[in-house]
């Protein structure tokens, strides 16, 4: 669980948390994150993290950690963002990350970045969001990014779009919002 709390189950836990599926009681689980945790995502050992942090897991990372499932350190991914990571998807080493940031890597990247399982921005990889992205969901090939956009992937796309997971191209994909998405989620056929 990410948030703003600083409490959970009774516990001291500061924006991040893990708990038992079953009885709902906090682990032992703490990575201890600086501020806010907006987006959780988890791959094998990993347990991506993305917020206004700038420090997780006994280290300084800003705005985004690769987090591991046992412990609640951080690993050595470091991509680092220049302000708030508000969406994560996963696949496989890829991590596609969402957000209002302006640099993700030391790299120019507008609100939308794909990262190397070695922490590495993709430098062939910038489909560029013109608004924030607060929403990815990840399906096969394409990844569906929802947000305060008015173009992305090089097409005008009004807050909700499908990318190519490969190219970073908008699909023909149109569906269109009059306003923000912050919310997908993909099962099937359909996308919610």
């Amino acid at each position: 669980a990410g948030g703003d709390f600083t409490e959970i189950g009774g516990q001291p836990r500061s924006y991040i948390a893990a708990l038992d599926a079953a009885s709902g009681a906090v682990t032992t689980w703490d990575p201890d994150a600086s501020s806010g945790v907006l987006t959780l995502a988890v791959a094998g050992g990993t347990v991506y993290a993305g917020g206004w942090f700038t420090n997780i897991g006994g280290q300084p990372l800003s705005r985004i950690a690769a987090l591991d499932v046992i412990t609640g350190a951080a690993t050595a991914w470091d991509p680092g963002a220049d302000s708030r990571v508000t969406a994560l998807a996963v696949s496989g080493g890829t991590v596609y990350a969402g957000g209002d940031f302006a640099m993700f890597g030391g790299l120019e990247r507008d609100n939308i970045a794909r990262i190397t399982v070695e922490g590495a921005v993709d430098l062939d990889w910038n489909p560029g969001a013109i608004g924030y992205v607060y929403a990815l969901a990840l399906t096969g090939e394409t990844l569906y990014a929802g947000g305060w956009f008015s173009e992305i992937g090089g097409q005008e796309r009004h807050c909700i779009a499908a990318l190519d997971a490969a190219s970073g191209a908008a699909t023909a994909w149109d569906p269109g919002a009059d306003s923000g998405v912050y919310a997908l989620a993909v099962s099937g056929g359909t996308v919610y």
